[in-house]
């Protein structure tokens, strides 16, 4: 059996694994959904990596580190300070050393659907029009599980887009992708061509499924994660 440790992307919070954990930990699987520290102006991906890693500080077996969205930029850098036994990208963006995320925005425009925005606040932080985020981040979940999630939703720093990554160089452990062909805010074609060309790997497409696949198909994504897992 194997420790999962969830890392969310932005906006969310660890609340959003909770159906995905259900479908696992009655299989035996140790399972870890945190809150990373998106209201806190100055964190960045480094500071989020050390709350992941504070959270494992008494975990001594295997862990598989598994990041959604932006999710995606931080657990690298865990690898850095723990062992790690491998880490699973579901619809995640990948930082590229000696870059930020909003260079990788402004040098490859097929990364993000075009029709998405979040809104500039002003001070700091970033946020959702909770009027566009179930058409984005839920489109293929039910109107109610969509305005749930929608409730829930975090303003968030822009630290995480504007700095420069932490990351020097990628970790030589397994990855693997897995994706949705409905995904309305990471465009499915970049995601694969990021998998197979940054990572080396062949990705997995979820096929009816959209950005959230841990609310919107639970059961089918913990099956797709027990069949990756090394």
């Amino acid at each position: 059996m194997s420790t999962f440790v969830f890392v969310h992307g932005h906006w969310h919070g660890g609340w959003c694994w909770s159906r995905l954990v259900a479908e696992l930990e009655p299989l035996g699987h140790r399972c870890i959904a945190l809150d990373l520290p998106c209201t806190t102006r100055d964190a960045g991906t480094a500071v989020n990596a050390e709350v992941v890693v504070n959270a494992l500080k008494d975990v001594d077996d295997e862990v598989i580190l598994v990041g959604h969205s932006a999710g995606g930029l931080t657990i690298p850098l865990v690898v850095q300070s723990r062992p790690v036994k491998q880490l699973l990208f579901i619809a995640a963006l990948l930082p590229i050393p000696g870059k930020s995320l909003a260079d990788q925005f402004a040098e490859n425009l097929n990364i993000i659907d075009p029709r998405f925005s979040f809104l500039d606040n002003g001070d700091g932080f970033c946020s959702i029009d909770p009027a566009l985020a179930p058409s984005f981040f839920y489109n293929d979940c039910s109107r109610a599980d969509a305005d749930w999630a929608t409730s829930k939703l975090r303003v968030q720093t822009t630290v995480t887009i504007t700095e420069e990554t932490p990351l020097a160089v990628w970790p030589t452990i397994p990855c693997s992708y897995i994706y949705g062909d409905l995904d309305r805010v990471v465009q499915p074609a970049w995601a694969a061509q990021a998998a197979r060309e940054r990572l080396g790997i062949d990705p997995i497409e979820m096929t009816g499924v959209g950005h959230s696949p841990f609310l919107s198909q639970p059961r089918q994504l913990a099956r797709q994660i027990l069949g990756v897992i090394a």
